[in-house]
């Protein structure tokens, strides 16, 4: 029979392209017995080809395919066919060797698949514009009508798996989908199984599914590399059924059963009564979970997807071997692959052999092709034929080869036979026409043949019986049916569906989603051609990740429980509706809450932890959404073409958003709500079809309703801010309340969409919107809540990814376009499908042999352009948007939170809005803002207003502030015309604002704000900032790119336009105005072309002005020119690149600078108001440092880049500098002024020599000249001016600037080079000058009032404090400008040079009516010269002479006196040497020593001349201008300042220790001083002459040692009176004066190092040499008379002397306080002292005070209680060979014999420093213990003769000296002085004892021993007159001896003394030779006991400094 042949075609048509074998012989055989079992099915290796994936299979099997077909009895027994077993692993291709043959089948097959989908696409496009015949029931869907009736399919056991280890070999995947069984039911009514019979109507057929899910696993095991029969084995033991669910699975998709019930009536479109189909699908529940592992894995699989399809073509070039091993192997891999895929092979198709064999080719095969379409039957050889070819030719060859011949066979007029299979396909395709969506080559040639063998093979009988068994009729067809006829109904009925997202399997949810009973039904009415939807979804429920034991609730439903949360109805045609389509979308509230941890775990899961190029994952998704945008639009295109009107209704109801503190929802938490309110969108014009025009009055009104509207509406948009415990639901439903923030809101949109599309009048969408009012009202305490509650919630973390690739990867495999589907058909449509006309002959194909069509040409020139979306035409523009919208108010109120909220500020907004229209070639947008204005509540002005601190112009019609912006397309018809040749252009106007500056107000709003706002943590700032500079370069760096874009130089990419009309702001406070401040006309533009850039800005006009009513200067700035500056700069991209290199006239920028002349009235009083208004606001001054650091930072990094880039910037730069005018008082006339003159800047270039570079380096050389800088005295009026007094001579000054624009690679010259000399500064003082500038100094910057002052002190060591805080930031960006960047060598940076070689200051006096010189100061040659290099810098200044002349007085010589005076030689006066070097440099060590910083200065030789007169005179020339007030210090700024220094310590000390901890050297100082000669005279006589020689000093800072040295080589006084004989007064014995070292060790001596008495803090190193002073009273008092003179100098410098005195007793009180172990090695040589008679005498009493040596040690003291033991310092000092002896001094300066008066003397004192004494009180403060060794003094009458006449002689010439009265009064006042500071001590000292009130420590004690004491009268003898005789020899007259002597004492801390001497011995002998004597012992002590004292002395000083008794 013929069904064998029907059943045999679906066997082979449906499995025989995917199993391998298939015996069609065998299958016959089979189906005519009944039954076919088809047993252990291969399934082929390429079965995947379809699906167009790098795939293959590995293993696959049907186990048993079986098919029952009861043709004896078909319509009384079912037809089973069955399914059992089909098992699938696949793999990646790379994973299975590769395979020639196999793998040139493959591409054979898809090369026959695609030319067959090309056939389709030409069938279809040539049967586009045919009408459609009727469609009728064929005989195969009646027969299949029939056996469907009975039909049972049972599909069991599949299991298809994927495995990868190629992705990631360490975490290899596999995912698989199973099913547990499918089967496909008949049943009878009540839906039990049984078999129909032929009587029955209804087929009722019932579908199961069972344990259907999918897998992902991670990490799992693979089955590929078993056997196949493993593999098998495996695959059937883990598919889930019902019963069993095999473990180790990780589900995505777990296991669903499911059931459907399908009723089908043949028979229900005769009768109209019921449906013809009706399916009803249940589904319990659907649940998809998934892990990170698993998205991470999915995310990896798609990118190895990726790498897999771009290796496809270069497979069969890939070794078989591992490439650890084979390096050879894969070299050549990737050779090759390159070579022959895109080299070899294109280099071939153009050799002219094979351009002729591919003519040839192409011609053979369309005449075969020709030959194919004429004949019916075809025979073997023109097959094989075709078949050869096609292996050879390309698929387009192939289908243009095709399309020729046909073209020739219709010219020709013959039929297409060969075409008629394919028409047979077209005919129907009954039931199974969409079973199966792919149908290969064998299914189109074999369909035919069922319906031609019923026609040979049937009689008519049969037929017959046949059609009436089945019910077929070969004349029946559809009828028309009612519109109202529902032919199909389904229903989808889902339980219930759950996403859960997890961390990990085994561990809570992340998030799920629920979603309960989702139910739809659609039916459809096929007689309208309408179809109805409709859809509803119960419940929504989210929940997120469990936190202490709770699951947080995200979304859930609260609307009404009776109705559904979504309710979806759409329907096309609807009954009684004019419209075309509905739609109708409701939904109820939803709460939505957000929890912080889910949303932050959701972020973190789908982060992935490296970074990701997916360009399959990419183009993939583009290229779907690309087809989604297509299939819109080609839908929207046919809506609009059928004119379709939508009837859309949209209702959603107000859902909310809940945010609650610290992220987690609980009832107690504050909370934010906001309020998205009900949303509802509908269409108003649906009243019909077709509009009536004779209703219409006008074109216009006509135009006006040509549009579909729609309008959108939400209404009480809010936001709430609820705390804790209020009732929010309901305040949420009133209007107006305290918490709300943004109160109830009303947004209407109307959207309409023009029916008419092509008409330049109308535009295609208009949008229009209005805004009337938006409030926000916020209290403070409200502001810190939602911040607060904003920052409680934890953010996600973002976790660094890792770096991308950046460059392109090369695309190995041609990337079709997402349009390549319709490409051929556009193709074949435009070009292929030839007619008649356009057909070309076989001639002219073959006419000339140079031509060749290729893909590429034909698909870039004309396919492209034919796929683009269409435009119309070019004479025509359309308006396709059209967007107005407006909000009338924005009001903003902050309150004040009281006993009610009170309003503090309210910014008020108006017309606020945007106009816009998108046409096709252009684009124009305007946002305007009509007013502002800030109100501040608090304070009233006059009128009892609130007051304005901003307000705008009220003018009608105009805007403050509007912005327009336009894009216009190059392309567009009127690009030149209207737009100017722009592509963008923004045009921003400002017209006029206000600003009061009102001192309370805006501390008051200050303050509000900072209250509110919480402080920054500067981590966060600083990385913000970061983040901000790197976002501003990644959008820098995209602008320029973009400007690059554009080649065409005439059109503009970008034009700025910017207007500013007026800025005024008013200064003042709450007692009156300070200052008013306007700016006028501010102009700027900005043009962008490809080869041009163009800066321009301009400011005409800036005025401050003094609203004080008492001065009489009230212009403070004001303008002298025409404009403030005008600045325009060019930028000429690319103008310096090529040959344009070496022309010196190319530059790549320009600048024109132009300022005008500023004129500043300095009034102190009114800058010291200005600053006190600042210094109000120090948050803001914190913010503008802050800013201006960063700013200085950035400004160093752009100077750095600039100055490394070879960057010509011509500049031409004029400056009038400003003028500065200083009157003498607000009132006053009188003023000094400061004319900077006038600056120009001008550069060239010039090419430098380079010997070893191609290309010459760029040197720019710019010229900075100062002109006319002067300084002169003035009279201010409005009336002819007077006579302008210079005081600075006209200054001319240049400058030289040599920049290296080839610094980064040319180091030969210093990347800047500066040169510049000022020849003369001349500086003319008068003492009238002198007058106004005291005046100045006295009225102008002390006139202030002294509440400014008040005010303004506290602040001032806050200031000293942060501008030290600040330094270390300019530092930082100051050592940043000279470095350099990855440069080896050390070289010159920047280099500079400075000169001045004169500097002269004349001070003038009036001698008739002329001013003469009196004074000339003359400094010579002052210079300076820097190098700064890449890891040094050196820098070295010098001044070579100093002179000051005294035109009053003359020398010896008759000229005038020189004062001060250098030497003439060629050597510097002085010299000062820097060097800094970094650490990293490569010398460091090497050249600098390790050091950072070095320091040498030179001092080399000063003579100054002390003239009496001509100081005086000197002095009388600045007395007049000194003030005559009292210039003593107020003693609030004497303690504000020594806070201030306090603070300064603080700052050095910590910037001393603040240097790393290594061995370098941070400072190295060392000075020199060479001669210092000083001449002090008057105008009779030479006084003195002192010479000061050799100082030498040095100091070293390391991080763990400071050292300072200092030594004196020599000091010589003389006195020059010719009488005298003792010429020198001071004079040195020894090498040196005194040589000084002091070493400090920080934090030697903290933490365990304090146990160790080693270990010091300090050490003191100290050598003083013999200093011999010849005392004649008479010299003294002649320097004493010379210095009496000087007064007022005396008087300074006494005060001075007090006040270092003062800190130099602060300073060891403060060390004494600290335990600082200072360790002491002092060895002083005290000075001799010779006193003479007289000035000519030669006899002299010599006092040597010996020789002092002192050293301490330190020692711990056991105390209890004590964190730390005390440290007690030891000191030890000796006193030796202290000796007075009477000499006689010779002229040849020998020595005569000495005779001794006091015998070597020596002193041992003991002195104990307790230096835990702030803390420990056990032990005295300082104990001091000493021991005297025996004294015995001689005296003789020559001696005491020799004193007596020093006294008469020697004192007595000074007294000669003339005493002044002024001498005494000094000495008053010192005196008188003295005892007040003593007071003062005193009462300090009183003050800290009141302090201490508890405390009585003992804070000094001593003891002193005196052993003997012995004083000898000796008698002279007239016969040894000689001083060389000993006192020995002499007679005696007596002896005085005091023996042990002992005194002790105690002072406590409260002032109290306790003080005891004792004497224990006391004798007075008689020693006169020659007279007896009864008794020679004149006094002795009486008998008693030898501890008995003769003199015992007890003093005691109670607190109050009252003698209570004293014992003796």
């Amino acid at each position: 029979m013929v069904f064998e042949a029907v059943v045999t075609d679906l066997l082979n048509r449906f499995i025989g392209d995917y199993v391998e074998n298939l015996d069609k012989s065998q299958l016959k055989l089979g189906i005519w017995g009944g039954n076919v079992v088809l047993d252990n099915l291969q399934i082929k290796e390429n079965a995947l080809s379809d699906l167009g994936v790098p795939f293959k299979v590995k293993a696959g099997q049907i186990d048993k395919l079986s098919l029952k077909i009861p043709w004896k009895n078909l319509y009384n027994e079912a037809v089973v066919a069955t399914l059992d077993g089909l098992y699938l692993v696949i793999v990646p291709g790379a994973s299975i060797q590769y395979d020639v043959e196999n793998e040139e089948r493959q591409v054979q097959e898809a090369k026959q698949k695609e030319l067959l989908r090309i056939e389709e696409a030409l069938q279809k496009t040539a049967e586009k514009d045919k009408p459609k015949e009727e469609k009728k029931d064929t005989f195969l869907e009646k027969l299949a009508t029939q056996v469907i009736k009975n039909l049972q399919i049972s599909i069991k056991h599949i299991h298809l798996r994927y495995e990868d280890d190629i992705t990631d070999r360490g975490k290899p995947i596999s995912m698989g989908v199973t099913l547990g069984e499918l089967s496909l039911l008949t049943t009878d009514e009540k839906w039990k199984t049984c078999i129909l019979n032929e009587a029955a109507k209804i087929i009722y057929k019932l579908v199961r599914l069972d344990s259907l899910c999918a897998y992902w696993n991670v990490k799992s095991s693979l089955y590929y590399n078993n056997s196949r029969e493993q593999i098998l084995l495996k695959l059937k033991q883990e598919i889930a059924i019902s019963t069993h669910e095999p473990k180790g699975h990780q589900y995505i998709f777990k296991p669903v059963s499911a059931s459907a019930k399908l009723q089908i009536d043949p028979y229900a479109e005769i009768a109209l009564v019921s449906p013809k189909v009706i399916l009803n699908v249940e589904v319990r529940s659907i649940a998809f979970e998934m892990t990170k592992p698993q998205y991470l894995s999915m995310i990896d699989l798609l990118e190895s997807v990726d790498y897999m399809v771009r290796n496809v073509p270069y497979r069969k070039y890939r070794p078989c071997v591992p490439p650890h091993t084979h390096a050879k192997e894969w070299w050549n891999y990737a050779i090759n692959s390159i070579l022959e895929v895109h080299i070899r092979k294109y280099n071939r198709m153009w050799c002219w052999s094979y351009i002729k064999k591919h003519r040839l080719n192409l011609k053979t095969y369309r005449n075969a092709y020709k030959t194919k379409l004429r004949s019916s039957k075809i025979t073997e050889d023109i097959l094989k034929e075709i078949k050869a070819l096609e292996k050879s030719l390309d698929v387009f060859n192939i289908t243009l080869a095709r399309q020729q011949a046909q073209a020739e066979v219709i010219r020709s007029g013959q039929k297409l036979l060969g075409k008629k299979h394919s028409q047979a396909e077209k005919q129907g395709g009954g039931w199974f026409s969409g079973f199966w969506g792919k149908k290969d080559v064998k299914m189109k040639e074999e369909e035919s043949s069922v319906s031609e063998a019923f026609e040979n093979l049937l009689t008519a009988e049969e037929k017959k019986k046949l059609y009436t068994a089945i019910g077929y009729s070969e004349s029946s067809c559809n009828m028309n049916l009612p519109k109202q006829y529902v032919a199909s109904v389904v229903t989808f009925n889902l339980e219930s569906t759950s996403v859960a997202v997890r961390e990990e399997q085994n561990v809570p949810e992340i998030l799920k989603i629920q979603m309960i009973d989702l139910s739809t039904n659609v039916s459809q009415r096929p007689g309208a051609q309408a179809l109805k939807v409709e859809a509803k979804l119960k419940h929504w429920h989210v929940t997120g990740l469990q936190q202490n034991g709770i699951v947080p609730s995200l979304v859930a439903s609260v609307g009404d429980a009776t109705s559904s949360l979504l309710t979806i109805h759409f329907e096309t045609n609807p009954e009684g509706s004019p419209v075309d389509q509905v739609l109708n979308v409701q939904s109820q509230p939803v709460e939505i809450i957000y929890d912080a941890k889910t949303v932050n775990g959701i972020t973190e899961f789908f982060q992935s932890s490296k970074g990701m190029d997916l360009e399959q994952l990419t183009s993939a998704t583009l290229m779907k959404l690309e087809e989604i945008r297509e299939k819109t639009a080609a839908g929207l295109t046919h809506i609009i073409e059928t004119r379709k009107i939508l009837d859309l209704s949209i209702d959603l109801k107000p859902s909310y958003l809940i945010i609650p503190q610290t992220g987690f929802y609980h009832r107690s938490s504050n909370l934010l709500i906001v309020d998205f309110g009900r949303l509802q969108l509908s269409s108003t014009n649906c009243d019909g079809k077709q509009l009536s025009p004779p209703s219409f009055s006008s074109l216009q009104e006509l135009m006006d309703r040509a549009y579909e509207s729609y309008e959108l509406e939400l209404k009480r948009v809010q936001v709430l801010f609820s705390k804790s415990g209020e009732d929010w639901k309901a305040v949420r439903l009133q209007q107006v309340s305290s918490q709300h923030v943004l109160q109830p809101v009303d947004i209407k949109l109307h959207v309409a969409k023009s029916m008419v599309e092509k008409d330049a009048r109308m535009a295609n969408f208009k949008v229009s919107g209005e805004l009337p009012l938006l409030r926000i009202k916020m209290s403070e305490q409200k502001i810190i809540g939602i911040l607060q509650l904003v920052d409680s919630i934890p953010l996600p973390e973002t976790s660094p990814a890792s770096p991308t690739i950046s460059k392109r990867k090369v695309t190995t495999v041609p990337v079709v376009s997402v349009k390549s589907e319709n490409l051929f058909e556009h193709i074949l449509d435009r070009h292929f499908l030839l007619t008649d006309d356009d057909t070309e002959s076989e001639e002219s194909c073959n006419a000339d042999e140079n031509s060749q069509i290729t893909c590429s040409e034909t698909v870039d020139e004309d396919a492209l352009e034919e796929l683009e979306e269409p435009r119309t035409s070019a004479s025509e523009e359309l308006t396709v948007l059209q967007v107005n919208f407006e909000i009338k108010e924005v009001t903003l109120e902050l309150l004040r939170q009281g006993n009610r909220e009170s309003r503090v500020l309210v910014l008020t907004v108006t017309q606020l809005g945007t106009q816009a229209t998108i046409r096709t070639y252009d684009m124009t947008a305007v946002s305007y803002l009509g007013k502002i204005s800030l109100d501040y509540h608090e304070l009233k002005d006059a009128e009892n207003q609130p007051l304005h601190l901003i307000t705008s112009a009220d003018n009608t019609g105009s805007h403050l502030l509007k912005v327009e912006y336009i894009k216009a397309d190059k392309n567009g018809p009127n690009f030149i015309s209207d737009f100017d040749k722009t592509e963008q252009m923004i045009k921003v106007s400002f017209s006029s604002l206000d600003l009061l500056l009102h001192t309370e107000a805006l501390l008051s709003t200050v303050q509000f704000i900072t209250a509110v706002i919480p402080p920054k943590n500067p981590s966060s700032s600083e990385k913000e900032r970061d983040e901000k500079d790197s976002a501003w370069k990644s959008k820098g760096s995209r602008l320029k790119k973009a400007l690059k874009l554009s080649n065409d130089s005439e059109i503009f990419d970008f034009k700025l336009f910017a207007k500013m009309d007026a800025f005024a702001i008013t200064v003042c406070d709450k007692k009156n105005n300070i200052a008013d401040i306007r700016i006028q006309g501010l102009d700027s533009s900005v043009f962008l072309q490809a080869r041009q850039t163009e800066v321009f800005a301009r400011l005409r006009d800036i005025t401050i002005t003094d609203v004080d009513s008492k001065t009489v200067h009230k212009k403070a700035v004001s303008i002298v020119s025409d404009e403030v500056f005008s600045f325009r700069v060019l930028l000429y991209p690319g103008a310096t690149e090529g040959d344009a290199y070496r022309d010196m006239s190319k530059v790549d920028g320009k600048v024109v600078l132009r300022v005008g002349c500023i004129q500043v009235v300095y009034l102190h009083k009114f800058l010291k108001s200005l600053l006190m208004f600042l210094d109000n606001f120090q948050m803001a001054k914190e913010a503008v440092s802050t800013v201006t650091v960063h700013a200085a930072e950035k400004a160093a990094s752009s100077v750095k880049d600039f100055a490394q880039k070879s960057f010509r910037l011509a500049m031409d730069i004029h400056l009038e500098a400003p003028v500065f005018v200083v009157p003498e008082s607000p009132v006053s006339q009188n003023a000094f002024v400061a004319d900077l003159g006038l600056i120009t800047i001008q550069n060239t270039f010039m090419l430098a020599m380079a010997n070893d570079s191609l290309v010459p380096p760029v040197i720019d050389k710019m010229q900075l000249q100062l002109n006319h800088m002067r300084l002169y005295r003035t009279i201010l009026q409005s009336g002819p001016s007077q006579c302008d007094i210079q005081m600075l001579k006209p200054i001319n000054m240049q400058l030289s600037v040599e920049r290296n624009l080839a610094a980064t690679w040319f180091y030969s010259i210093p990347a800047i080079a500066i040169k510049g000399e000022l020849q003369t500064m001349d500086v003319v003082l008068s003492q009238e000058d002198l007058n106004v500038l005291q005046k100045i100094l006295t009225n102008n910057f002390g006139g202030v009032p002294n509440e400014l002052q008040e005010e303004k002190q506290p602040k001032y060591s806050e200031e000293k404090k942060e501008t030290a805080q600040e330094v270390p930031k300019y530092a930082t960006v100051l050592n940043a400008l000279p470095a350099t960047e990855n440069i080896s060598e050390d070289n010159t940076a920047v280099q500079l040079y400075f000169k001045i070689k004169e500097v002269v200051m004349t001070l003038t006096k009036p001698v008739k009516h002329e001013h003469s010189p009196c004074f000339v100061l003359s400094i010579s040659d002052i210079g300076t010269e820097t190098i700064i290099k890449s890891y040094d810098m050196h820098s070295k200044s010098h001044l070579k002479k100093i002179s000051m002349t005294c035109f009053e007085f003359t020398d010896s010589q008759g000229g005038p006196l020189q004062i001060v005076s250098s030497s003439e030689s060629n050597t510097d006066l002085l010299t000062i040497e820097y060097l800094k070097a970094d650490r990293n440099g490569p010398d460091f060590k090497t050249a600098f020593g390790n050091t950072e910083q070095t320091l040498n200065v030179a001092f080399a030789s000063l003579d100054l001349l002390l003239h009496m007169q001509a100081l005086l005179a000197f002095i009388n020339f600045f007395t007049p201008a000194l003030p005559t007030r009292s210039l003593s210090a107020d003693p609030k700024q004497d303690e504000s300042k020594a806070k201030a220094g306090e603070q300064d310590r603080q700052v050095a000390t910590k910037a001393v220790t603040a240097v790393n901890e290594d061995d370098a050297f941070s400072l190295k100082l060392v000075s020199k001083l060479g001669a210092f000669n000083v001449l002090v005279c008057d105008e009779k006589s030479i006084i003195a002459d002192i010479k000061i020689q050799g100082m030498n000093a040095s100091v070293s800072i390391q991080s763990k040692q400071t050292e300072v040295f200092a030594r004196l080589q020599n000091i010589v006084v003389m006195d020059t009176d010719a009488q005298v004989l003792h010429k020198k007064a001071v004079s040195i014995i020894g090498d040196e004066v005194f040589s000084f070292k002091m070493l400090l060790y920080p934090f030697a001596t903290e933490g365990e190092a304090y146990n160790d008495m080693s270990n010091v803090d300090g050490e003191v190193m100290l050598r003083v040499g013999c200093i011999q002073i010849v005392y004649l009273h008479k010299f003294l008092m002649s320097l004493l008379s010379f210095l009496d003179n000087f007064q007022t100098a005396k008087e300074a410098l006494g005060a001075a002397s007090r006040q270092a005195a003062e800190k130099a007793a602060s300073s060891m009180m403060d060390l004494a306080q600290k335990s600082f172990r200072l360790s002491m090695d002092i060895y002083l040589k005290a000075p001799v002292i010779v006193v003479p008679e007289s000035s000519i005498s030669q006899n002299a009493i010599v006092a040597d005070l010996g020789l002092i040596t002192l050293k301490n040690q330190f020692s711990l003291v056991v105390a209890e209680n004590c964190a730390l033991p005390p440290v007690i310092d030891r000191l030890d000092m000796q006193l030796t060979q202290l000796k007075l002896s009477r000499t006689v001094i010779q002229l040849d300066k020998s020595c005569q014999p000495v005779q001794a008066m006091l015998q070597p003397v020596n002193l041992l004192l003991s002195i104990h420093r307790n230096l835990a004494f702030a803390w420990y009180h056990k032990i005295p403060a300082i104990e001091i213990s000493g021991d005297l060794k025996p004294m015995e003094i001689a005296v003789s009458q020559s001696d005491v003769t020799l004193l007596m006449k020093i006294l008469l002689e020697n004192l007595g010439e000074g007294a000669k000296v003339k005493e002044r009265e002024k001498t005494q009064e000094a000495q008053v006042s010192k005196l008188k002085e003295e005892k007040d500071s003593i007071e003062v001590l005193l009462s300090e000292k009183s003050v800290v004892e009141a302090e201490n009130p508890g405390s009585n420590s003992e804070t000094f004690r001593f003891a002193f021993h005196f052993e003997s004491l012995s004083i000898v009268l000796l008698l002279d003898d007239c016969q040894q007159s000689s001083l060389q005789s000993t006192h020995l020899k002499r007679p005696t007259l007596g002896k005085l001896n005091l023996h042990l002597m002992t005194a002790s004492g105690k002072i406590f801390q409260d002032g109290t003394l306790d003080v005891n001497t004792k004497l224990k011995g006391c004798t007075l002998d008689d020693l006169r030779e020659g007279i007896e004597i009864a008794c020679s012992r004149m006094i002795d002590k009486k008998t008693a006991p030898d501890d008995h004292v003769i003199i015992d002395i007890t003093y005691k000083q109670e607190k109050k400094r009252k003698l209570d008794h004293c014992d003796s």
